[in-house]
C-alpha cells in the first residue's frame, strides 16, 4: 500500500505538468497569426477575397495603390483573389499562399496579365459540280460579336434584341474575311489555373445588326494566346448580310 502511495504520489504532478504542457501549446497554435499584404500589378481599382478555397472571408476594395492590408489571419493556407474592370470586362487572378505566424507576407497578382484574343474568319461553302468538290470562298464586311458566357447568364431573355444591346465586342471582318477580338479575360492563369468559368459566345448579325444569323457554341480562351475560329454562314443567310 506504501510504494502504491508514493508512486501515485510521484505520478501526479507529472500528469498535470503533461496536461499543462498540452494545453499550452494547444493555445499558442491557436493563437498563431500573420498577416496578407496583397498588391494587384498596374491596377488602381479593384475588388481583393481571401479565404479558405473559394469559402471567401473578406470581401474588400484595393486601394489607390492597388494594394490592401489584411488584419490578422490564423496560420495556415489561403486562397487571394483580385479583380478588376477594363474596356467592359472583368480581369482577374486568384493563387494559393499561406499566412505565417508574426509576418507580413506579400501576395503579388496580376489580372490584366490574363488576357488572350479571337480570330473570327467567316466563309461560306458551296459545292461545285464541276470538280465535284465543296469550294470555301471568305466573307468581308460581316457584322460579328461577342459576349462572355457570364454577361449572356446575366441576362433576363436570350431574345436577339437583348442578346444584341449586351453584346460587349463588335465589329466587321475584313477583306480577308477576317475580325480579331484582342484583350479579353482568358479562361485560363499562366500555369493553367482556371480563372473560372469564363468563356464566350461569338455572335454573326444580319446587315441591319437586327438579327442573330449565327449563335456559336461557347469557346474558351488560353492564357496570352490568339484562338482562331472559323464560322461558316449557311447559304440561306447570305443575302441577309
Amino acid at each position: 500500500m506504501q510504494i502504491k502511495t508514493v508512486v501515485s504520489l510521484l505520478l501526479s504532478p507529472m500528469f498535470f505538468i503533461l496536461v499543462g504542457c498540452n494545453q499550452e501549446a494547444l493555445e499558442i497554435k491557436i493563437n498563431r497569426a500573420g498577416t496578407l499584404l496583397i498588391s494587384a500589378e498596374n491596377v488602381t481599382q479593384g475588388e481583393v477575397s481571401v479565404g479558405y478555397y473559394n469559402n471567401y472571408q473578406i470581401f474588400d476594395s484595393l486601394d489607390e495603390n492597388g494594394q490592401f492590408q489584411t488584419e490578422k489571419l490564423l496560420e495556415g493556407n489561403y486562397e487571394v483573389m483580385v479583380s478588376t474592370e477594363k474596356d467592359n470586362f472583368t480581369f482577374m487572378d486568384k493563387v494559393m499562399t499561406q499566412v505565417i505566424a508574426d509576418e507580413n507576407m506579400m501576395v503579388q497578382l496580376d489580372p490584366l496579365s490574363n488576357y488572350g484574343a479571337f480570330k473570327v474568319m467567316t466563309i461560306t461553302s458551296s459545292y461545285d459540280y464541276n470538280t465535284g468538290m465543296y469550294v470555301s470562298d471568305t466573307l468581308s464586311n460581316v457584322n460579328v460579336g461577342l459576349i462572355s458566357s457570364k454577361k449572356m447568364a446575366d441576362l433576363s431573355s436570350y431574345s436577339d434584341d437583348d442578346i444584341i444591346q449586351a453584346l460587349q465586342k463588335q465589329g466587321t471582318t475584313n477583306s480577308s474575311g477576317i475580325i480579331e477580338f484582342s484583350g479579353l479575360p482568358s479562361s485560363n492563369q499562366k500555369w493553367g489555373n482556371s480563372n473560372g468559368t469564363i468563356g464566350y459566345y461569338i455572335i454573326v448579325l444580319n446587315r441591319e445588326k437586327s438579327k442573330i444569323l449565327v449563335n456559336y457554341n461557347q469557346y474558351s480562351l488560353e492564357y496570352q494566346k490568339t484562338e482562331s475560329i472559323t464560322i461558316q454562314i449557311p447559304e440561306d443567310d447570305l443575302e441577309e448580310l
